[in-house]
């Protein structure tokens, strides 16, 4: 499915999708099963939804929602949101001052299980906490030169920044109650 030069409102059909929003502010829905979705040019709003998706911004500022699933969501250029959700996602921001979405609801009882921040720019991206959640909610450890970030109450996995130290992290939590799609 494509998009066109305008801004585009795209669902996804049942079953497995390609999508492809082109230029224009798009908003794109997945819909079940496993879906590759690119929004290209303007300022997306992308949701994978159910099953395995990947999303990928591309240019301008974006919101990627992964959804159900193991999903791959990467910004691209600009400056996105990203928020995998439910299940182990991996999220990846690309160039520009990205804001990686935390809640939760997102929340996982072991570190393999949790989300992945993959490239996290220390001092331009930021880490943004929606709901009740605040920085001091949570605990910071370092497992294999990683950041895990718990729920400091009951132990529970928010996500792991890979590769960033937890002091490098401190002053990067942002609170942020966005509407993704």
């Amino acid at each position: 499915m494509f998009g066109s030069d305008g801004d585009d409102r795209i669902f996804g059909n049942p079953g497995n999708d390609t999508i492809d929003g082109a230029a224009g502010d798009d908003v794109v829905f997945g819909g079940k099963d496993n879906d590759f979705i690119v929004g290209r040019d303007g300022d997306d709003r992308l949701r994978g939804d159910r099953a395995n998706d990947t999303v990928t911004g591309d240019n301008g500022n974006d919101v990627l929602f992964g959804g159900k699933g193991l999903d791959l969501l990467f910004g691209g250029e600009g400056n996105d949101t990203i928020s995998g959700d439910l299940a182990q996602d991996t999220l990846i921001g690309g160039a520009g001052s990205d804001l990686f979405l935390l809640g939760q609801n997102g929340a996982v009882a072991d570190v393999a299980s949790a989300d992945l921040i993959a490239d996290f720019q220390v001092g331009i991206d930021s880490i943004g906490l929606s709901g009740d959640l605040t920085a001091a909610n949570l605990r910071l450890e370092t497992v294999d030169c990683s950041t895990v970030i718990r729920l400091a109450d009951s132990g529970q996995v928010l996500a792991v920044v890979h590769l960033v130290k937890p002091e490098e992290l401190l002053g990067n939590f942002v609170t942020a109650n966005i509407t993704l799609i």
